[in-house]
């Protein structure tokens, strides 16, 4: 099975090799006669961002620019390309105004008057300097930091936006060489999350991964299902679970009942919804494609494209198709 992962990898490389490289960078913001909505550039004083740290439980107030930097710094590589971390840092600040959005209108008790969390579950990563220097080290921060500052700056004003509105900017580490949709993995469809090829993905060192279960490690981890599993171990296993066009499992028959992949994932930690389990040799093994919920940007693939002399512009549109940017704040996004 993995050797005919490795054939695909490698066939689907040398497709991409082949592909004109036209074919991703003539997808820019605002090409095609489409006019980009018309919005102000910011002004005024910066509100700032309140970020609740999950692990202590205070509210910090940062600037927007500190905290895009910090975003960046905690959801992406530093050792990315500027381009893919300036498309990190337009999906980041269009995510955090479309949260925030969300949650003044919710008001959930537990965000204690933050704008929004440091959750990665729920919201983004956040690292303060103080934290990314002890972290990464001095020597690293010295080589990362400003880095990051330049890209964040370069872009902080942009946001991106379908039919004149910020759109809801998700992004994840690594697809499975195409990534999903918004109605695949939340019932809900959103006309820029829909699947585009990355084939840029096979190459990263997070497209395969491998988990292996003892039959008896494995009936616990059903638990968490509500399965009391017993019997022959090859019988766990369901050769043709049924999937999406990008390959995310969406019903997998597991000791009589039906579960998504995302159930399955989350019981036994997996990387991604898009696997396969064997028995073999005495133990269940899952092989793994991707890394994330595979909706929206790859960062994997955004770092590919920018190898390949992509602008950040070009990477936002091709993972959003149908977005545009624009400036500021537009009307409904902020207070």
């Amino acid at each position: 099975m993995k050797k005919l992962y490795l054939f695909t990898a490698i066939t689907l490389f040398i497709s991409m090799l082949l592909m004109p490289l036209a074919a991703v960078r003539g997808q820019r913001a605002g090409e095609d006669g489409e006019t980009p909505p018309v919005t102000r550039p910011p002004s005024g004083k910066d509100p700032g961002v309140k970020v609740l740290l999950k692990s202590t439980g205070e509210v910090v107030n940062v600037s927007t620019r500190d905290y895009l930097w910090g975003v960046v710094a905690g959801e992406m590589l530093a050792s990315f390309e500027e381009e893919a971390l300036k498309a990190q840092a337009v999906a980041a600040h269009t995510f955090a105004l479309w949260r925030q959005r969300q949650y003044k209108m919710d008001n959930p008790p537990e965000l204690a008057g933050a704008d929004i969390s440091d959750d990665p579950n729920v919201d983004q990563r956040f690292l303060s300097k103080e934290t990314a220097k002890s972290q990464w080290g001095e020597v690293y921060y010295i080589k990362y930091a400003q880095k990051i500052e330049d890209a964040v700056a370069s872009v902080q004003d942009k946001l991106l936006l379908y039919n004149g509105d910020i759109i809801l900017s998700v992004y994840h580490d690594t697809s499975s060489g195409r990534t999903e949709s918004s109605q695949i993995m939340w019932g809900e469809m959103y006309p820029y999350l829909t699947p585009v090829e990355s084939i840029g993905d096979l190459l990263s060192k997070q497209y395969l991964s491998t988990k292996d279960y003892a039959p008896d490690e494995f009936i616990e981890q059903t638990k968490a299902l509500g399965l009391t599993l017993s019997g022959d171990p090859s019988a766990f296993v369901q050769k043709a679970p049924e999937r999406s066009p990008s390959g995310t499992v969406t019903a997998y028959t597991l000791g009589g009942q039906v579960f998504s992949g995302e159930k399955i994932r989350a019981a036994f930690g997996l990387r991604s919804a898009n696997f396969d389990l064997e028995y073999a040799e005495g133990k269940l093994t899952f092989t793994v494609r991707g890394f994330g919920h595979g909706v929206g940007m790859s960062q994997s693939g955004a770092q590919y494209m920018a190898l390949q002399g992509s602008k950040f512009d070009e990477i936002l549109s091709w993972y959003y198709p149908g977005t545009v940017l624009g400036y500021g704040t537009p009307q409904g996004a902020g207070n």
